[in-house]
């Protein structure tokens, strides 16, 4: 129905398709439109408008974003909480121990955060460190795998 459409569209019609990734749109689809490449704003131009989209540190969120302008509205929205974490690790200087303990900390929190919003799953990388699991599961009140389910 789409080919049809794009072959012959109804009077009046504007298809305007838009792709990341051009490449994989079936030859069937590209044959039937017109493409125009619309390349990302220098950085320059990308901070310019981040901040009169208020955002505060617009080349800190570019940077963050991948240098893509729309992301990196979202992404500043994450910058204080990470300069919380930042400042908790900080202060622990090379206790291994407290850095540990500000780490479960944080991914409990963030566990909690996620389960309050009713994600179905969370899937914990703690590279072999058994005991942190644990100890985030323990600080969920997690204490069977039966609860998991």
């Amino acid at each position: 129905a789409l080919l049809k459409s794009l072959e012959e569209p109804p009077p009046g019609m504007l298809f305007i398709l838009v792709s990341h990734k051009p490449q994989q749109l079936l030859p069937t689809i590209l044959s039937r439109c017109l493409s125009f490449a619309l390349p990302a704003p220098d950085h320059q131009s990308a901070a310019l408008w981040l901040s009169g989209q208020g955002v505060k540190n617009p080349l800190a969120a570019l940077a963050a974003a991948g240098f893509a302008p729309l992301q990196a509205l979202q992404v500043e929205e994450h910058f204080e909480e990470r300069a919380k974490l930042l400042r908790a690790v900080q202060r622990c200087g090379d206790d291994a121990a407290a850095v540990e303990r500000v780490g479960i900390h944080w991914a409990t929190e963030q566990c909690m955060a996620l389960l309050d919003g009713g994600v179905r799953g969370i899937h914990l990388y703690t590279l072999n460190k058994c005991a942190a699991t644990q100890a985030i599961f323990q600080n969920l009140g997690i204490k069977t795998s039966a609860q998991l389910r």
